[in-house]
């Protein structure tokens, strides 16, 4: 899924890993913040199985406005596990990848994002690429 000719730096944590290009990460942090109030299940768009964190990139030394747009895009690798599989009756297509945006749940994977879901007997992870995402973003997976 990397780009190719394009250097990035991972970053691991628990359940998720971010690739930041060297120009990102040299002059960007990541912060995981409190989750946002006022996050809303919507089971006709988007079911919530698991909130996986409250993600954002802020410019080095300052976390006043995130950075919200990435050239060239980041990239996230994100776990799932055996619940969540079980919650959409072990149909991984079933399982959706979402970031909250303040008002609403925004569909990961589906079109236009670069995203790949990988079977449980490969890896249980997802990759996508991500260009844009608004303010900082609450990562999601459900149905």
């Amino acid at each position: 899924m990397a780009e190719k000719g394009i250097s990035k730096k991972p970053h691991h944590y628990p359940g998720i890993s971010i690739f930041l290009p060297d120009q990102i990460d040299k002059d960007s942090e990541i912060v995981f913040k409190e989750l946002p109030k006022g996050i809303a299940n919507i089971p006709k768009k988007f079911e919530l199985i698991r909130i996986i964190g409250n993600i954002a990139l802020f410019p080095r030394g300052s976390h006043g406005k995130p950075v919200v747009k990435f050239d060239p895009p980041i990239e996230l690798r994100i776990s799932y596990n055996s619940e969540d599989l079980v919650k959409v009756g072990g149909e991984i297509d079933k399982l959706k990848l979402a970031y909250w945006d303040t008002k609403t749940w925004v569909i990961i994977s589906d079109p236009p994002h670069n995203y790949q879901i990988l079977p449980p007997t490969t890896a249980q992870i997802a990759e996508v690429t991500i260009g844009e995402w608004a303010d900082d973003p609450t990562l999601g997976w459900g149905k």
